[in-house]
């Protein structure tokens, strides 16, 4: 790397003290009162959804089905693969300096592990596979081959490893040490996935979906046909033949196509604009959903569910050592789910999907459509048939900023009018979405009688009314802390 990637005396700095707070937390265990706070932050009768799947254990259960209900919201919450922090790793060399962690700088890469996991776990080993029970000594063979490509390793069977990223990231904005946001981190996942044998090999295919200038994304239908054998109304693709741990075998998996959808997007200006929370919390309902890269202001975070007005994630700021083997498989399994309400998420996020097979696609679709028509005109994705024409395509390669902030917190901003103030500001007026675009139509609203866990997808489900209070969480507290996002990147103290 050339002079012009050294980092600065203040980022140099910076990181050090990072390194040595985390390491300090570790070794005194601060998290643990963070974690007994979070022990009444949910409500004991009201539905959980994680990734498309409910959870409610509701008064009319006898205590038996009760804890039935809550012993699989456990089993299902540790079989989501938990990345962090890693120390001691093969050093990312960045100018002079010779990086052995990411504690500091990372957590944004980190979050975006989680979600390709999620997608690669659904792919692999199926939405049915749980983690093994403490008595395994060593991990199945397909759960080792899919922690394998996230080994902290700068090789090329390990293509999702913090130095993989980080390298291939270089042309979408990475550089280790610096902070970077979920665009950048969406981007990154899809140029490895271009290039990577073993991800290549497996069937799966990671697509960004976004526009210029930040406009509304569109969801072209027939723009995945082919990896489910050309147009859609044909024969699907034959599913994977069951693995020895009741996944897809290696050998099966080149048979099925799967696609990973990254969505990266800014709902707002300093602050999340509220009459989005409708619709993020009806994306994490849905069965295609592998959750959300987003975070509170300052730190990424992976969102896997929702509760009423709260976020459920997993926190990748730990610091663990470097997993170079099997031997490391134990530290992939997360212990302590936590909460976030909507009110303090960060504005700027990416959203997951993974699909694999044609009707689970088109399934997805269905959905995107449904809860476009309940957006009040400020939809997550506009689903189309054919494709708008838009005033110029920006070049894959072709990377900016996706973090903003605004001189005014308390106004509430689309996405596309978030979209087009950067866009101005950047003075490319070609790429500002029209005013019809923009046009602000209202709060959503939704029909009487439904709630969060109704009924069937979407149609049942309904669209929440935004909770703005939150004072009733333990972490309420963070709402309150808006810190500007112009630095391009998360990472904070």
């Amino acid at each position: 790397m050339g002079d012009q990637d050294a980092l600065s005396t203040y980022d140099q700095i910076r990181l050090t003290l990072s390194s040595s707070y985390y390491t300090l937390r570790r070794a005194l265990k601060l998290n643990r009162l963070r974690d007994l706070l979070q022990q009444s932050a949910l409500a004991p009768d009201a539905p959980i959804w994680i990734m498309g799947q409910e959870y409610a254990a509701s008064p009319e259960l006898g205590q038996e089905e009760q804890e039935e209900v809550l012993r699989e919201l456990v089993c299902c919450f540790q079989s989501i693969i938990w990345m962090t922090y890693r120390s001691h790793f093969a050093p990312i060399t960045v100018g002079d300096s010779h990086l052995r962690t990411d504690a500091g700088w990372g957590c944004t890469l980190r979050s975006g592990q989680m979600i390709m996991a999620q997608g690669l776990r659904r792919h692999l080993l199926g939405s049915d596979w749980r983690w093994p029970e403490e008595s395994v000594a060593s991990p199945p063979p397909g759960l080792a081959s899919l922690l394998s490509l996230f080994h902290d390793l700068p090789q090329t069977s390990a293509p999702l490893s913090i130095h993989s990223l980080c390298e291939h990231g270089r042309a979408c904005g990475v550089q280790a040490g610096r902070w970077l946001g979920p665009w950048v981190m969406a981007k990154s996942m899809e140029a490895v996935a271009r290039t990577s044998r073993p991800l290549l090999d497996a069937g799966l295919t990671v697509a960004v979906l976004d526009e210029p200038g930040g406009a509304v994304p569109q969801l072209l239908i027939s723009s995945h046909e082919d990896l489910w054998g050309g147009p859609f109304g044909g024969e699907a693709a034959a599913g994977p033949e069951p693995g020895p741990d009741g996944g897809a075998g290696p050998s099966s998996c080149a048979k099925r196509p799967g696609l990973i959808m990254l969505v990266p997007l800014v709902l707002g200006l300093g602050k999340l604009n509220p009459r989005y929370i409708p619709q993020l919390q009806a994306v994490l309902t849905m069965p295609q959903s592998i959750g959300i890269v987003g975070g509170r202001p300052g730190s990424s975070l992976y969102f896997v569910g929702t509760q009423q007005d709260l976020l459920l994630y997993l926190d990748p700021h730990e610091v663990q050592e470097a997993a170079t083997g099997d031997e490391h498989w134990r530290s992939y399994c997360g212990t302590t789910l936590r909460t976030l309400p909507f009110t303090a998420m960060d504005p700027s996020l990416a959203l997951g999907f993974y699909v694999g097979s044609k009707e689970e696609y088109l399934g997805l679709c269905s959905a995107l459509e449904q809860l476009e028509s309940r957006s009040g005109g400020a939809p997550l994705v506009c689903v189309t048939r054919a494709r708008l024409s838009m005033e110029h395509e920006s070049p894959l390669d072709e990377w900016e900023p996706d973090e903003l902030t605004s001189e005014d917190e308390g106004a509430e901003v689309t996405h596309a009018e978030a979209g087009a103030l950067h866009a101005a500001e950047e003075g490319d007026a070609g790429t500002v979405p029209s005013a019809a675009t923009v046009l602000d139509a209202g709060t959503p609203t939704r029909e009487a009688g439904t709630a969060l866990g109704g009924g069937p997808l979407l149609d049942g489900v309904g669209l929440p009314s935004p909770q703005t209070d939150g004072a009733s969480s333990p972490l309420a507290s963070h709402g309150s802390r808006q810190l500007s996002t112009a630095r391009s990147g998360w990472e904070m103290l």
